[in-house]
């Protein structure tokens, strides 16, 4: 008998992507660095997949540290699927917008990944992560739960196998 195992699909939103180029003076960066090299490898690896977004794509071409945005266009090719903007997707983020205070491109992120269908959006964003609550409850009404992380937490409680 074969036994098929579902791999955990993530949406990193585009502050994670950047981190490792940011200044690592500062303990918090460096240890969300960490973080999200560790959660790259894995995906490398195939034990979680990267879920991407046309918002993603739009947020890299504003960077305008040209390494920087190559780095980070580097990273999306490791992306497993997209996201289109949608007009799905534009009305659920309208909703997070009005519901949870979530910003613009923010609440954009976050209905890509429920609608992208992953299981945890990671964000270097602490005001994010702290709404999280109030996120999955407009999102419970679509049946739906997001895991909203910060990538430490995240790496740290990921058990491998």
């Amino acid at each position: 008998m074969s036994w098929v195992f579902k791999v955990m699909l993530v949406y990193l939103d585009t502050n994670i992507y950047c981190r490792p180029m940011d200044d690592q003076a500062k303990g918090k960066i460096r240890q969300e660095t960490e973080a999200v090299l560790q959660i790259l490898r894995w995906c490398r690896e195939n034990k979680m997949k990267l879920l991407g977004s046309d918002m993603l794509r739009y947020e890299v071409t504003q960077i305008s540290n040209v390494h920087k945005r190559e780095e980070v266009r580097r990273y999306l090719r490791g992306c497993d699927s997209f996201v289109e903007q949608h007009v799905v997707v534009l009305a659920l983020a309208q909703e997070l917008e009005m519901l949870c205070g979530v910003g613009g491109r923010d609440a954009i992120h976050l209905s890509s990944a429920v609608i992208g269908n992953a299981e945890v959006f990671l964000t270097c964003d602490m005001d994010i992560v702290k709404k999280r609550r109030r996120i999955n409850l407009v999102l419970k009404k679509l049946n739906r739960i997001l895991d909203i992380e910060n990538p430490v937490g995240f790496r740290d409680s990921f058990k491998e196998e």
